[in-house]
């Protein structure tokens, strides 16, 4: 092929139904127990209703919200329609057996949340290709140092990354997503965002945000929060447990991306991304005709994104030109860069591929 423009699946990693997406709910019990073998292929089952807002009660910050005001101009770029030349590994695969949604790299594989009826996240090894791992419930997942924090919509749970025991607990009524940073761990509550402390599991403040939370991804200076209804995106200071920033992005605000001193934000309704200088607090950059299938990426000299029906494309974080580089007709939700790696799960097909990011 002239721009092997091929299809990148360098290894289909299947497993069997968990906990549901952005647009689903869960309903089975238990803990994280240990599985080695790959899973039977069964009936996907596909979810349609919304995650209901948390309700989590805790102290709310009062500091009066501030609104970014810097004044921009930012770019728009479209998306490109020719290929870039990637190598395709030829690696094994391992079938599935319903939608898989986010999809997270850390401790030695990748961490998938699949839909119901097994409703469970699971990692699957990156060096075996096999289910190691399954978080029963499990929603969404993030990475720390010493552990990654699972989210079901009832809890937030601390798991050893290795053995799968269940470390640590704090209530969080319909959290379904969750990250980590500025030594804290943080959920959607109801009206804002929580923060947690890793250590003890106590609730240290509800920080209010107007409109209801989507997804957030925490750094050590900041909590980016999307807000997909509204179409804009909070900054929160974890210096002061405040809101400092609320960015206007797209309809459909929904996952981030940190990486090349920016945050990129999927609008999956207005299929655009916006990239935002943290600095200013300011879009400095939108690309038209990628981000429909929600999931983004930071990794090596790149930025990745899924376009609903579509595919993946690199976004060069120089031009902010996005390019094709894997053709899928199908809803590409989660996108997880590792060790020079994409996996990208599949809501139709029921899978997670795994594309070599090998070039020449």
């Amino acid at each position: 092929m002239h721009h092997r423009h091929a299809l990148l699946i360098a290894s289909v990693l299947a497993v069997a139904a968990a906990c549901g997406g952005d647009d689903t709910t869960s309903s089975t019990s238990g803990n994280a127990v240990t599985a080695t073998t790959s899973l039977s292929t069964i009936e996907p089952a596909t979810s349609t209703t919304d995650v209901a807002a948390s309700t989590t009660e805790a102290v709310a910050s009062t500091t009066q919200v501030v609104t970014s005001t810097t004044e921009v101009v930012p770019s728009t770029t479209e998306a490109a329609t020719s290929t870039t030349d990637v190598a395709v590994a030829d690696t094994p695969s391992v079938d599935l057996g319903a939608a898989a949604w986010s999809t997270v790299y850390g401790f030695g594989g990748v961490w998938i949340q699949v839909d119901p009826p097994v409703d469970q996240v699971v990692k699957v090894d990156e060096n075996s290709g096999e289910i190691t791992l399954r978080i029963d419930r499990g929603r969404g997942a993030a990475m720390a140092d010493d552990a990654v924090w699972v989210v079901d919509g009832i809890e937030t749970r601390k798991i050893d990354p290795m053995t799968g025991e269940v470390l640590l607990v704090v209530q969080t009524p319909d959290a379904s997503y969750v990250s980590v940073g500025a030594g804290s761990v943080w959920v959607p509550a109801s009206g804002g965002v929580s923060r947690i402390d890793p250590s003890t599991g106590d609730l240290i403040v509800t920080i209010p945000t107007e409109h209801g939370v989507t997804d957030l991804a925490a750094t050590d200076d900041a909590v980016w929060v999307t807000h997909k209804t509204a179409g804009y995106v909070t900054r929160i200071d974890p210096a002061t447990n405040t809101v400092v920033a609320q960015i206007e992005t797209g309809a459909g605000a929904h996952d981030l991306a940190i990486g090349h001193d920016s945050i990129w934000i999927t609008n999956y309704q207005s299929n655009t991304v916006s990239r935002i200088d943290p600095t200013t607090n300011t879009v400095i950059a939108t690309i038209k005709g990628v981000g429909s299938g929600v999931g983004i990426d930071a990794g090596g000299d790149s930025v990745y994104v899924s376009t609903r029906h579509s595919g993946i494309s690199r976004i060069d974080p120089t031009t902010n030109v996005a390019t094709p580089i894997a053709e899928f007709p199908e809803w590409n939700y989660g996108i997880a860069y590792g060790n020079g790696e994409l996996w990208v799960s599949s809501v139709d097909q029921s899978c997670v591929y795994r594309l070599a990011l090998a070039t020449g």
